[in-house]
């Protein structure tokens, strides 16, 4: 919800600032497809938002867009399994409880770093009356959330209150009371993160690691729905670990069936009846399996624009809410007055809402990159160094 949560293999949670929705980055191997995934995850609901959300009824044709372009709900499942993932992958290496301690004490900060930075933005558009997303509504004809979101007076102890807080309680989407209600995930992200934390201190010591964690992954369903997510992205960072996907990279009847399935499954979430959110995790799973064991599939999501669109995913997830409140509205107002609200204009005011969103995703990853060395920095210097922890316990079992 959000670009090297889930590519790190073997780096330090003090490292280069994370670009996702999810996570912190790390110096060493990454598993660059996975970043990729990650950027066209955040674009899928950017699509969403601007696509089905906001122009489809004034523009109807938007909808024959092929749904799983613009399938919000899997990318957001999607951003969770990366979680799993990202978050077990160092250990899962070398089994190092204190990394585990870094990224425990580190989860919060990093999360809520671009959480307040996009808010605050957010308040400030609206104190300065940068905001007039009920006027565009009423022009393009959108009776939802584009029309009702943030409605109550901006307050900035309210801001902060959100930021620091109440984002984290919000199961669910609430955009009447929210400064940015598509940072609902974030409640999930802090409680996925929790369970893997705690369950990654008791995994070296179990016999039966897969069985193990597959019983955990089913039971955390009675903590939330989308906690199983989080566990089943563990559990493809266990096969990365065993050396699993790297022999399936070799195998053509493996390329063959797994990009089969992934094309099967975007035409019928395109064409056939809706899918759960269950469905969507066995195949937001295999997405994240075959990134990492198919060729084809590797070479796609590594190329330099799928980086880009990684390293820059969480902001791009975070800054879509205050820049289509503001830009695209205000673009909105500002052609409609003139009588000249088209729908080539309509379909133009969208396009640049997206070029918006990236260049202002860009900045703030630079502001976010240099607060996560700091926050590397300060977590250092509050924990014990991995050889200290370790140098109490007998050795390390592999995994």
């Amino acid at each position: 919800m959000t670009s090297d949560t889930a590519t790190q293999i073997a780096a330090p949670p003090e490292g280069r600032a994370a670009r996702s929705p999810v996570e912190p980055q790390a110096v060493a191997q990454r598993n660059r497809e996975l970043d990729g995934i990650r950027g066209w995850a955040a674009m899928a609901v950017i699509a969403q938002h601007l696509i089905y959300n906001t122009f489809s009824s004034y523009v109807p044709a938007l909808e024959q867009i092929p749904y799983f372009l613009r399938d919000g709900s899997f990318a957001v499942v999607v951003f969770f399994v990366l979680s799993g993932d990202a978050l077990s992958a160092r250990f899962l290496r070398d089994y190092d409880v204190a990394g585990v301690r870094k990224l425990t004490l580190s989860r919060y900060f990093r999360l809520t770093g671009m959480v307040l930075l996009s808010c605050l933005v957010m308040y400030f558009l609206l104190v300065g009356g940068l905001a007039p997303h009920r006027q565009a509504a009423a022009l393009i004809g959108n009776t939802n959330w584009f029309d009702s979101a943030l409605d109550f007076p901006a307050s900035l102890l309210d801001t902060l209150g959100y930021s620091l807080y109440r984002v984290y309680t919000e199961f669910g989407w609430h955009p009447q009371d929210s400064y940015n209600p598509f940072l609902w995930t974030m409640s999930v992200e802090l409680l996925g993160s929790a369970l893997i934390f705690g369950y990654m201190l008791i995994y070296s010591g179990l016999r039966y690691k897969v069985a193990t964690t597959l019983v955990v992954m089913v039971l955390s369903a009675l903590v939330s729905s989308y906690a199983p997510l989080f566990f089943l992205g563990m559990l493809i960072g266990i096969a990365r670990s065993r050396g699993v996907l790297a022999r399936q990279a070799s195998k053509v009847w493996w390329h063959a069936t797994a990009i089969g399935l992934l094309v099967f499954f975007a035409l019928y979430d395109s064409y056939g009846t809706p899918l759960g959110e269950g469905i969507k995790g066995v195949f937001a799973g295999l997405l994240v399996w075959a990134a990492g064991s198919v060729p084809v599939l590797q070479r796609a999501l590594t190329s330099r624009l799928s980086r880009f669109l990684g390293d820059i995913s969480f902001p791009l997830y975070a800054f879509q809410f205050p820049v289509m409140m503001s830009f695209t509205a205000l673009a909105i107002v500002a052609v409609g007055r003139s009588g000249e609200l088209t729908i080539p204009w309509a379909l133009l005011i969208m396009l640049a809402s997206v070029v918006v969103i990236v260049v202002v995703a860009t900045l703030a990853e630079r502001l976010e990159r240099l607060y996560l060395r700091r926050l590397a920095r300060a977590i250092d210097r509050i924990t014990l160094p991995s050889a200290a922890v370790s140098s109490d316990h007998s050795p390390r079992p592999m995994p």
